[in-house]
């Protein structure tokens, strides 16, 4: 009987189960639901609506200290001092407080540098692949059986290495059967009792699960016809085991005696000719060696192993684990309980290497491995299609459907093939295997637990001179009929780190990803490897934890090596791909790439060099863009080792390893392929299978969303599933099902948040559709795939669609993040291929020392339907790009303008003279400047400024914008939410905004409250506000109000950055911030257009109050508005002279750290107090502004002093001065447009900037491409800036034009013309009626000029309402305005400044995009998604003719597409000074509030808050960025 669902079945009715004919009880989880545990009868399957949880086997339950939940793999830690995985940890070599340091950037990841202990780089040569060698599996009892496998020498060690030999060396025994062997017992048991001090019950001695849920599929049909045996095993030398295993058995081709690979360490030791007997695990020669417990490696050996198969001949791999039974003899990280996935075998589930199908030391696993090409079941069943078929030689046979069949020898050779069922489009050559351990994957892997392996077949089949019409005859070597490995070589590239003794380290706290700061090839550190000058084919492996990779090619005289790409991920591509700069696509972990590269064009002697460009700074994913190779050869980008940590970069960009270009033998050719003959539009390798419209219109899809949501500390890492909520690991969770044979499903990925992630899906390879809705590069769709990117970086998208099919075996399979730190913590979910008609829920093995147990599985409520819905699949081709694209054939999207015409036509350069003019200031009120920008930068960062905390920088602290993300939405014009409320937590997924959304992300401000009278007022009360600086306030009935609290409200618009505001000609986004101050609020002249006296107070020979206009002082106009606007910053009933009474006596600010390094404010930090200055903010403006402006002895309204009156004069234009040095102008782009005077500096120019952001450059200039010079002009990218009319702008054909005016014509979308103010743009991105912009109304009268003037209230050259400083700013090309006549402004806001925008997000005056990439997608569908089209009256019509490729046409472009190459332009904006917060943009410390607590602890009606807490800063700046906005 077998135990299921907890109940009992007998053996001779299960398979009946799994076929449906009986409806046993199995479980669905709803998610969401929350009533008590229920059971609802459907359809055969029971559904639940609380997840059952795990209990400890004593009856007890716990999980990290929850009660209700343990560990799946809580039987792996038994014996250990506390039986968790604390246990794991005990040996650490970096203390756990430096593994959990870090953040900014962290290479390697929480820990010192690696040592290199004075290595010389290319001093070794490379270990080529060992081969594990199987043999034919003997008949059952045709042999004697041998010894058993060995015991270990202690708790903390494995077996001796010369037993352990000894034994692998034996014939198979116990022989492999159906059913997991649990009649015999583990041979370790009584050294296992003796550690755990228990007996342990019939321990078995096959690790994998019992009985018929776990046993072989189709025994039968797939019989093993080969094996070989293999130990887990802690590092040692090399005792020869495999030397007599290898097929060139050392005597043939470059393997044989005077070849270049007979020498197994490629030196002139003849102990290791044509033998690895003897190599040490060194990463090289002169570093330390590896202890036993460091590495846990195949054999326990190097060279690393590689397993030979052909198609056809399946293959059985015992694995035994020979690691110790101690699990805390690891070296600090690293699990002894193992289970093997074969990355990525078409292999039945119990054969897939399950996450929670682990076995115990002393155990092995027979893992079988049908080696079949797909579609077995349904194409070719006959097996007549010559390109199915098995390579063999005269006198082979092989059993094909029961009936032995011999080799088809070609002509009168000795060599042939047999013809095979299946798919030869299906057919696949580079694969890998390694651990999958739950929890562990990441360390082990990582520790060693990798092979790699190579499918042979009748296209593919290691011998470049059979020309049978189906070999693809790629580079490999003629000695033997197949498998040969001459010219083949293999690369597992991975990154690495040690510890300070030389011992391989691994950070096991940090969830983002770990990074090692030395990249090894084959183990060992920058090998060189003698390659013959011919062609050669490397399949490269990233084997890394973390890491990404782009390799390029190049000589040493720095040109790039051409190659051609011929396999994706293990899969033949349909044509070759050339790559002629020398650069591969970027490669995620776990990602395959196989390329041929010609040697034979270099003389012998010629050095040619890998080279990484992808660079990381954490974990979390790489840089956005590659590291151009030019700075990596000249030195310019050079990591080094500075007071015990990395500067200057990433120390793994750069060169890794390296080849020497060796003469032909005398005598040899080269016979292989040449790869050029099948590039697109020649010959084809292979067809891909195809998917018929029909099949993808009948598809079921799956949606799965990789991220954080209802993530823990410990495990952050969820998935989603069909848009339900986001779920750790449970390995008894099955999130799909798919139906065996049942036809194509549609599985849909998606990321966000910056982060990046490789996935993996297991068993089945699929077919990408779309990348972001458009076709994949042509690597991908040449291609099936079985690790898909998703992510920011370059190459990839944030969702790609996949089309699968699921044939020949069912189970329980994986899918996952192949940055394996994710999957860990656990970004890991379970999926089941059932079989037509299950009903039962396969039941998930729970492995002990004991053996392997099964608990009860249950599914989502979506695991068989899919997600519903989901969006049709529809490929958006791009559009064909200008001059034909790759017009020269080279790769590459073409430039039309090189370096020297690009920086000629591209905007200027931006610099510090071209600050607008302010001597009306200067001269007019300031009488020391240094003293007023103090003073402003006090004021802009004082806290006490606003009535319940709030500073100016509360609002603009991150790159002079806001990145918080709690508590930030306002329910906009409707004045409802729809997708969130009050104090809601903003998330990935909301983005970017849909259609219908009328929310805004602005910025949290106050409380609904007004001041107190001061008969409200105690004494305490005042002593206790005087302290603290907050208002005394009474709460207000709120719309922002929940349970009877009071929120803070937030602003109706996203925050912009103050970074060069001081170019802005008008700021806010609806321009209300007049470019002439008035010394008293925002609006200018219009403040006493009905003759009105409302100015500022002059003591000269009197005190009057005057009416001033200040030019060019827009900034200041902008101050004064939100410091006592009851949204903002104050509580109602606020006025400047009640600000300035209640600050002028304070010392500035004083309750805030002021950093001593602080280029302003540093030398005048409190003597006598760790916080604040010691000036007060009188002594400030006694000392900063003119006499007259302060210092009348009478009163002013009543009881203000004259300081008090002018408060705002004061605070308005001493903030305009410190704004005006936060100038961003040292950017990359900087650099590139200021060019240089000499050849020299010439080309530091021209290497400011990346290929790819010079060609995104051109895209953002030119007006066929993405126009957005247009709205985007001048040195400060936008055309609202005071200095683009100094400057000018520039028309299609880039030649310059006059400058633009405050207010100009356009053409409309209809044909017809209107008049609009300049910088001010409708482009749809929210319904013109939410938010009028500068369309709307203030004071009773227009806020556009062109409105103004249509109306009559201001003529051509005359200013009567808003003047701007001369008689001639309002003229317009096109001759007068007219009354009445049409005029575009409504909705249109003012278009921002782009420099620093990759630091500024969210995006848009409405916060409703969260990344470049999605505002660059929503100019590609040109906001027809949101309200272009009922926006079109007032439309800019230059968004219609925007026409940005996404990607590359080709898809091989090194640049990306269009869209990435103009997302990387926009990020050489980013001014460093800026992101590290260095002078000017330095720093006191800020409180911010960051949402609300929820809670009313002192009981005053309002919600507490939350904070986040920004470091007071120096000069210097920080030691690590910020986070960004939903970081």
């Amino acid at each position: 009987m077998i135990r299921v669902n907890g109940k009992s079945y007998p053996k001779t009715i299960l398979l009946t189960l799994l076929a449906g004919s009986v409806a046993a009880g199995s479980f669905i989880y709803a998610p969401g639901a929350t009533a008590a545990q229920q059971f609802i009868e459907s359809d055969g399957v029971t559904v639940v609506d609380v997840e059952p949880a795990f209990k400890n086997p004593d009856g007890t339950s716990g999980h990290h200290g929850d009660p209700d939940f343990l560990e799946a793999n809580f039987g792996a830690f038994q014996g250990g001092p506390t039986g968790t995985l604390e246990d794991t940890r005990i040996d650490l070599k970096v203390p756990k407080d430096v593994q959990l340091g870090g953040g900014g950037f962290n290479i390697p990841t929480g820990a010192p540098p690696s040592p290199d202990f004075d290595v010389q780089p290319f001093t070794q040569k490379l270990l080529r692949f060992e081969e594990f060698g199987p043999e034919p599996l003997p008949a059952e009892g045709s042999y004697t059986p041998g010894g058993s496998f060995p015991l270990p020498t202690s708790p903390q060690s494995g077996p001796d290495s010369i037993a352990l030999d000894t034994f692998l060396q034996q014939d198979i025994y116990p022989y492999p059967t159906r059913l997991s062997n649990t009649a015999d017992n583990n041979p370790w048991k009584l050294d296992i009792e003796t550690f755990l001090g228990r007996t342990l019950i019939d321990p078995p001695a096959e690790g994998r699960p019992p009985e018929e849920w776990w046993s072989h599929q189709r025994w039968d049909d797939f019989y093993p016809e080969t094996y070989f045996q293999a130990a887990q095993a802690g590092a040692r030398t090399n005792g020869g085991l495999r030397d007599g295993k290898q097929r060139h058995g050392y005597t043939l081709g470059e393997f044989g005696p005077g070849g270049l690979y007979h020498n197994t360490v490629g030196g002139t030791n003849p102990v290791f000719d044509g033998k690895a007997e003897g190599i040490e695990i060194r990463f090289h020669p002169d570093m330390p060696l590896q202890q036993e417990n460091s590495l846990f490696t195949f054999d326990g050996t190097l060279p690393p192993k590689l397993l030979n198969v052909r198609y056809g001949e399946g293959v059985l791999f015992r694995h035994y684990n020979a690691l110790p039974i101690d699990p805390s003899a690891n070296n600090g990280f690293g699990l002894h309980t193992i289970s093997t996935h074969e990355h990525n075998g078409h292999n039945p589930a119990e054969s897939d290497g399950y996450t929670n199908s682990f076995f115990f030391p002393g155990q092995y696993y027979d893992y079988r491995w049908p080696i079949q090409l797909a579609s077995y079941d349904s194409l070719n069943m006959n097996a007549t299609d010559p390109k199915a078929a098995y390579p063999c030689k005269a006198g082979e046979t092989l059993k094909v459907k029961g009936v032995v069949k011999n080799c088809e020898l070609v002509g009168a050779s000795d060599v042939g093939t047999i013809q095979i069922p299946g798919n030869y489009r299906e057919t696949m050559s580079t694969h890998w295997f390694h651990d999958h351990m739950l929890d562990f994957t990441a360390q082990n892997v990582y520790k060693g637990n990798a092979a790699m392996m190579h499918y042979y077949s009748a296209i593919d089949r290691g011998n470049e001179t059979i020309d049978d019409g189906v070999n693809l005859r790629f580079p490999s070597g003629s000695a033997l009929d197949w498998g040969n490995r001459d010219y083949d070589v293999n690369l597992l590239i991975a990154g690495k780190a040690w510890d300070t003794t030389g011992q391989l380290f691994f950070n096991v706290f940090n969830t983002d990803g770990f990074l090692g700061d030395r990249m090894l090839v084959n183990w060992l550190y920058k090998p060189t490897l003698d390659v013959r000058a011919r062609k050669y084919r490397f399949r490269l492996l990233n084997g890394s934890v973390s890491r990404y990779i782009k390799i390029a090619l190049v000589t040493d005289t720095g040109l790039p090596v051409p190659f051609h790409l011929i396999a994706n991920d293990g899969n033949i591509m349909e044509h070759s791909l050339a790559f002629p700069n020398g650069i591969l696509p970027t490669q995620s972990i776990a990602e395959r790439y196989d390329i041929i590269v010609d040697f034979s064009r270099y003389a012998a002697g010629t050095k040619i060099y890998l080279v990484n460009l992808m660079e990381h700074k954490n974990g979390r994913g790489p840089e956005k863009d590659a590291v151009p190779l030019a700075a990596v050869l000249d030195g310019s980008y050079n990591p080094v080792i500075v007071d015990g940590a990395w500067k200057g970069g990433d120390p793994v960009v750069g060169k890794f390893m390296e080849f020497n270009v060796v003469a032909m033998a005398d005598g040899v050719t080269d016979q292989s392929m040449n790869p050029a003959l099948y590039e697109v539009g020649g010959l084809k390798m292979i067809e891909i299978p195809e998917f018929t419209q029909t099949e993808l219109d009948n598809a079921i899809h799956r949606s799965f969303d990789f991220g954080r949501a209802n993530g823990t500390d410990g495990k952050p890492w969820t998935v989603k599933t069909d848009g339900g909520m986001g779920f750790n690991m449970d390995p008894r969770r099955i999130s799909a099902a798919p139906e065996k044979g049942k036809g194509v499903e549609i599985w849909h990925m998606n990321t966000g948040g910056g982060w990046s992630h490789p996935i993996h899906v297991h068993f089945e390879e699929g077919q990408i559709l779309t990348r972001d809705g458009m076709t994949p590069p042509a690597w991908e769709t040449l291609s099936r795939k079985d690790v898909y990117r998703i992510g920011p970086e370059v190459d990839s998208s944030r969702e790609v669609e996949v089309a699968i099919r699921f044939r020949e075996f069912s189970g329980t399979y994986m899918e996952h993040c192949h940055n394996t730190q994710h999957e860990d913590t656990a970004m890991l979910m379970r999926w089941d291929i059932e079989n037509p008609g299950q009903t039962l829920l396969l039941p998930t093995p729970m492995p002990t020392w004991d053996g392997v147990g099964y608990v009860d599985s249950h599914a989502l409520a979506t695991f068989r339907t899919g997600d519903v819905n989901a969006d049709p699949v529809v490929i958006a081709d791009p559009p064909v790009p200008a001059n034909g694209g790759d017009v020269n054939n080279d790769g590459v999207i073409d430039r039309i303008f090189d370096d020297d015409e690009l920086r000629l036509k591209a905007p200027i350069a931006m610099e510090l003279a071209q600050v607008p003019d302010m001597s009306d200031i200067q001269t007019g009120y300031i009488k020391d400047p240094a003293m007023a920008i103090a003073l402003g930068k006090a004021l802009f960062w004082d806290q006490t400024v606003g009535s319940d905390g709030q500073a100016c920088a509360s609002c603009h602290f991150s790159a002079g914008a806001d990145s918080r993300s709690k508590n930030q939405l306002s329910p906009g014009s409707s004045g409802t939410f729809e997708m969130g409320g009050i104090n809601s937590q903003l998330v990935h997924d909301d983005y970017p905004f849909a259609k219908g959304i009328d929310e805004v992300v602005g910025s949290q401000g106050t409380f609904d409250a007004v001041l107190k009278s001061p008969s409200e007022t105690s004494a305490r009360q005042k002593l206790a506000a005087a302290r603290s600086g907050a208002d005394l306030c009474n709460k207000l009935p709120s719309d922002f109000s929940l349970g009877g609290l009071n929120y803070r409200k937030t602003t109706g618009r996203n925050a912009p950055s103050v970074i060069n505001a001081v170019f802005n000609h008008r700021n806010f986004y609806d321009g209300r911030a007049n470019n002439q101050f008035n010394g008293v609020d925002p609006h200018g002249a219009r403040s006493n257009i009905n003759g009105t006296v409302n100015g500022i107070w002059i003591n000269d020979g009197g005190l009057n109050q005057v009416q001033v206009l200040i030019n060019n002082s827009s900034l200041a106009s902008q101050a004064v508005g939100p410091a006592n606007n009851t949204t903002e910053m104050a509580c109602a009933g606020r006025t400047f002279p009640l600000l300035g009474r209640k600050m002028l006596d304070r010392y500035a600010l004083s309750n805030q750290l002021v950093n001593a390094g602080d280029s302003v404010l540093g030398g005048m930090r409190s003597t006598s107090s760790s916080r604040g200055l010691s000036y007060k903010y009188r002594d400030m403006i006694v000392a900063a502004f003119q006499d007259k402006y302060w210092n009348a002895p009478n009163t002013v309204d009543g009881d203000f002093s004259q300081m008090e009156a002018n408060f705002s004069l004061f605070w308005g234009l001493a903030i305009q001065l410190y704004e005006s040095t936060l100038v961003s102008d040292m950017t990359p782009f900087d650099v590139f447009a200021r060019g240089g005077a000499d050849v020299d500096s010439l080309a530091v120019a021209n290497a400011a900037l990346t290929e790819q952001q010079k060609l995104g450059l051109e895209v953002f200039i030119r007006s066929d491409r993405g126009a957005c010079v247009f709205c985007h002009t001048g040195s400060a990218f936008t055309s609202a800036s005071v200095n683009i009319r100094a400057e000018g702008a520039f028309d299609a054909e880039l030649e310059a034009i006059g400058p633009p005016e405050p207010f100009e014509r356009m053409r409309m979308v209809d044909g017809n013309t209107a008049v609009y103010d300049g910088g001010f743009y409708n482009i749809g991105v929210t319904d013109t009626q939410n938010d009028l912009c500068i369309g709307a109304d203030v004071g009773g009268f227009p806020l556009s000029y062109s409105r103004q003037a249509s109306t009559g209230l201001i003529a051509d050259d005359e200013a009567r309402l808003d003047a701007v400083g001369d008689t001639n700013d309002f003229a317009v090309v096109g001759g007068p305005v007219q009354f009445n006549e049409r005029v575009g402004v409504d909705g249109a806001c003012k278009t921002p400044s782009l420099r620093n925008v990759e630091l500024t997000a969210p995006y848009f005056h409405n916060g409703g995009h969260s990344t470049l990439q999605q505002v660059m997608v929503s100019y590609m569908a040109k906001f027809k998604h949101l309200f272009a089209d009922e926006n079109v009256d007032n439309l800019a019509p230059l968004i219609l003719s925007v026409d940005i490729q996404g990607l590359a046409q080709d898809g091989v472009s090194i640049r990306g597409g269009e869209m990435d190459a103009l997302v990387a332009f926009l990020q050489s904006l980013t001014d460093e000074r800026v992101r590290m917060h260095k002078a000017p943009f330095d720093h006191p410390a800020l409180r911010v509030v960051n949402g609300s607590k929820g809670i009313d602890r002192n009981r005053n009606g309002m919600a507490d808050d939350l904070f986040m807490s920004i470091p007071a800063v120096g000069a210097g700046g920080l030691a690590a960025p910020l986070p960004k906005f939903l970081e």
